[in-house]
């Protein structure tokens, strides 16, 4: 089992930071990812927020609400195309999200986990900035995307 944590390890480490000599340790590494953090949290606050109040409760989602449920509880058919999730796209992350949402609800998962999925999507780009710009480049890609 220990051999396995480690590749996730690595490969989660290797997706988000990559090679040290991009993105190194240090106050620009600390920066784009509190920034990532900090648009993320935003973000949840935000997109709940309006579930919450403005938003007339039909969910925009609804299709991904629906697989997460499903998924929650053991029910792979889906019924808003009239077919089995497991040939639609993106339901293998629904095993995740569905246990998570049948415990803190359906539609915030959803919400947040897209939240810090829109917000981690600048560590990639700002090791692409940091490749092309060196470290300056990363905090112009990462706040190009936030």
């Amino acid at each position: 089992m220990a051999p396995v944590r480690a590749n996730v390890r690595a490969f989660f480490r290797e997706a988000f930071f990559g090679d040290e000599r991009l993105l190194p340790r240090g106050r620009t590494r600390f920066a784009v990812v509190a920034a990532a953090l900090s648009f993320a949290l935003a973000a949840s606050y935000l997109a709940l927020a309006r579930h919450h109040t403005f938003h007339g409760h039909t969910f925009d989602l609804a299709f991904y609400t629906r697989m997460a449920w499903g998924a929650a509880h053991f029910d792979g058919w889906n019924p808003i195309v009239n077919a089995s999730a497991y040939g639609l796209h993106l339901v293998w992350i629904n095993h995740v999200l569905g246990p998570i949402g049948a415990v803190f609800g359906t539609v915030p998962t959803l919400l947040v986990a897209q939240a810090l999925a829109l917000g981690l999507s600048a560590l990639p780009l700002a090791r692409i900035g940091a490749r092309h710009l060196w470290p300056a480049g990363a905090l112009v890609a990462a706040a190009a995307i936030l």
